[in-house]
């Protein structure tokens, strides 16, 4: 290289310091010299000449700054306790150096200089700023990506009810929506349901040819197909209300028969239906209401018969309370004939003959004739000769009380109580926060604003 750049002096040197005597003899001849006049510094010629290496100097143990796991490692690191999404580590010099940042400009007051408070040598841009002038600008409705569209959009906006949404396929915001009006928590029991009301109104019609490659047609089912009047707000067919009353009856035969249990899931399922529903008239809003308070009195009414039925030989005191408590359950007059004949025969049997001659009663101003009615005359004549009890229960016939739910215990005027949304079942205070035991759906004590289902 410093050949070619006419440096054949540097050359010279350079071969000869490095032990290339060939090149240094070659280029000592091309210049005409010889060794003799050469003068070679004496660093230069006694070798090679060696790298300068670094020198370093340090340390062995270095000063570390305390390392915390942000939110993330630490949940991927499975620590959940004291996880919080806003903590700050402790001792964080930054947040010290900002706070000394922020003092050195109270301190140096930058901001004294009535000309720079003006900021007259910047452009703003607000001299021609005319708030006043600007007009209300209407709000613009925004489809959100992935939102729904078409037929479904339409039935999404036109719809106040949940069962609007879980046409459209809208799980999601129907499952708020419930939670802000009952206060459901428990979907699960709801799956069936959902799935029902959301095929109802879908319709597809298959290819002609099987081996055609042609799609299937599909198409909406709207609650009034008749009606194309584009003004109108179409709303989708939801099914459900003209079984209501055939499940009632379905449930009374149940009922009848001594299947208790399968008459409370029969009633559950009126529920259900109720409050994934639309109806159209004050009439049927009315009648959904009124169901709703006639299974929440058979399930809890049929609930406490299930747990007496339950209970050992040796709970005759717990049997006695769980027979009168089912006593006031606001059954139908045929079916609270039963309550009060179990109630009569076990306060009888068990020599309690004040309450057996009150249950007696109770069932003759039903039932005053029949087979039936006979044997509750004699047990009243009986009781009526003693008219004491041996077993004292925690059941006054003539007071004022509801059922707890959840406890099967009465509720006095006096004692606090909640209360759930949908079917307006009574609980003690104690039961606040959990699973209604009646819908097994909502939560008791939950806020809500009610059920909406007229449309």
């Amino acid at each position: 290289m410093f050949v070619e750049a006419g440096l054949q002096p540097l050359a010279y040197a350079t071969a000869k310091a490095n032990g290339l005597n060939d090149i240094a003899e070659s280029l000592l001849s091309e210049s005409g010299y010889v060794e003799d006049q050469i003068d070679i510094p004496v660093s230069v010629s006694n070798g090679p000449m060696g790298v300068a290496q670094p020198k370093i100097t340090g340390t062995k143990e270095w000063p570390l700054s305390q390392v915390s796991l942000s939110f993330f490692e630490q949940a991927l690191a499975g620590n959940f306790e004291n996880l919080q999404l806003d903590e700050e580590p402790e001792g964080d010099d930054d947040a010290d150096k900002s706070k000394n940042f922020g003092d050195d400009f109270e301190e140096d007051n930058l901001f004294e200089d009535a000309d720079a408070l003006n900021d007259e040598g910047w452009d703003l841009g607000d001299d021609d700023l005319d708030v006043e002038s600007i007009e209300e600008v209407d709000e613009v409705e925004v489809e959100e990506s992935g939102a729904l569209s078409g037929e479904l959009g339409a039935w999404v906006r036109n719809s106040r009810c949940a069962a609007g949404y879980i046409s459209a396929g809208a799980f999601e915001p129907a499952s708020q929506l419930l939670n802000k009006q009952l206060g459901v928590t428990q979907f699960e029991p709801l799956r069936s349901r959902f799935l029902e009301v959301y095929q109802a109104s879908k319709l597809s019609y298959p290819a002609f040819d099987e081996a055609s490659s042609l799609p299937s047609l599909r198409t909406f089912i709207r609650n009034d197909p008749t009606d194309d009047d584009p003004t109108q707000k179409p709303l989708p067919y939801v099914p459900g209300f003209d079984t209501l009353e055939p499940k009632l009856h379905e449930a009374f035969k149940l009922f009848k028969g001594n299947k208790l249990a399968d008459a409370i899931t029969v009633f559950r399922s009126i529920i259900y239906t109720i409050v994934t529903l639309v109806v159209y008239t004050e009439e049927d809003e009315s009648k959904c209401q009124e169901l709703l308070s006639i299974c929440k009195e058979y399930i809890l009414g049929l609930s406490i018969e299930l747990a007496r039925r339950e209970l050992p030989a040796s709970s005759v005191k717990r049997n006695l309370e769980l027979a009168a408590y089912f006593t006031k359950t606001k059954l139908q007059a045929a079916h609270k004939v039963n309550a009060l004949q179990v109630a009569m025969t076990q306060s009888f049997k068990n020599k309690n003959f004040a309450s057996a001659s009150y249950f007696a009663g109770e069932f003759l101003s039903i039932m005053p004739n029949g087979s039936r009615a006979e044997t509750a005359k004699k047990i009243k004549t009986k009781s009526d000769s003693i008219s004491t009890d041996a077993i004292e229960i925690d059941f006054d016939p003539y007071a004022d009380f509801d059922i707890c739910a959840g406890t099967f215990t009465p509720i006095y005027k006096e004692s606090p109580k909640v209360s759930e949304a949908l079917c307006g079942a009574s609980y003690h205070a104690s039961e606040k926060g959990k699973v209604c035991s009646i819908t097994k759906i909502t939560t008791i004590g939950a806020p809500a604003s009610g059920l909406r289902i007229l449309a």
